[in-house]
C-alpha cells in the first residue's frame, strides 16, 4: 500500500514538475518574441524603401512622386521644414503643421496657394497685420513674407492681384505665379531675349519648361 502511494507521489511530482517546465517555456518564449524598438523601426524602413513610401511627422507621402521642402514658420502650431508631394496647398501644408494658433491671422494666408520647392510659408499674427497695414503682404507671398513660386496670392484685404505682364515682367514678378519657379522664370526671360515679346499669352507654353499643366495654372493671371 504504501508502495503504491509512493509511486502515486512520484507520478504526480512529475506532472506538476512537467506543467512548471512547460509554463517556463511559455513564458521564455513571449520574453524572446518582442521585437526592440530599433528593429522595428528597420523593418518600417525597409517596408518604406520597399512600397516607396515615407513619413512626414506622422504622415506617409510617395517616395516616387515629386517632393518639395517648405519652412513653415510663424503662428502655427509645429513649425519646422516639411516635406511635401509637389502640387500641395497651402492649407494641406498647415494642417500637417498642426494648424494655426490663437494669435494667427488667418485671413492673411491664401490657404489655396500652392507651394513650391525651398519656399517659406509664414503665418503672420494679427497684431502683425494690423501694424504693418491690411493688404500689406508681399506679392507672391503665402501670409506675410515674399517666397519664391508662391502662387498668385490674394492679399490680406481679399483682393487679387493684378494679371502678370509676360511681356514686361521681371524674374520676381513671375516668381509670383503659380508653379513658376526661378528657373522657369529665368527660361521666360531668355525666350523674350531670343524671340522677343510674346504675341499671346499661350506663346508661354513655348517656353521650355512649361507645359499644359502649368498654363492651366496661370493662364487667367496673365497677360501680355
Amino acid at each position: 500500500m504504501a508502495a503504491l502511494f509512493f509511486l502515486m507521489f512520484l507520478s504526480g511530482g512529475c506532472g506538476g514538475f512537467s506543467g512548471f517546465a512547460d509554463h517556463g517555456q511559455l513564458m521564455m518564449t513571449e520574453e524572446a518574441a518582442p521585437e526592440t524598438s530599433a528593429s522595428v523601426e528597420d523593418a518600417a524602413d525597409q517596408r518604406d524603401a520597399a512600397s516607396g513610401t515615407g513619413t512626414n511627422d506622422g504622415e506617409s507621402y510617395d517616395t516616387n512622386e515629386e517632393r518639395i521642402y517648405v519652412h513653415i514658420c510663424g503662428c502655427v502650431r509645429n513649425p519646422g521644414l516639411y516635406v511635401f508631394a509637389a502640387g500641395t496647398r497651402a492649407g494641406d501644408a498647415l494642417e500637417s503643421a498642426g494648424g494655426f494658433t490663437k494669435k494667427a491671422d488667418e485671413s492673411a494666408v491664401n490657404l489655396a496657394a500652392v507651394l513650391q520647392d525651398g519656399m517659406q510659408l509664414y503665418v503672420p499674427s494679427v497684431e502683425d497685420t494690423v501694424q504693418n497695414g491690411a493688404g500689406s503682404a508681399s506679392s507672391g507671398a503665402v501670409g506675410n513674407a515674399a517666397s519664391a513660386g508662391a502662387g498668385n496670392v490674394t492679399s490680406g484685404s481679399g483682393k487679387e492681384s493684378a494679371p502678370v505682364n509676360i511681356n514686361t515682367a521681371g524674374a520676381q514678378e513671375l516668381m509670383t505665379l503659380s508653379g513658376i519657379g526661378e528657373s522657369r522664370a529665368e527660361a521666360i526671360l531668355s525666350y523674350r531675349e531670343e524671340n522677343g515679346m510674346f504675341s499671346s499669352i499661350e506663346d508661354i507654353k513655348n517656353v521650355s519648361g512649361i507645359g499644359e499643366g502649368i498654363f492651366e495654372r496661370i493662364k487667367n493671371m496673365i497677360t501680355v
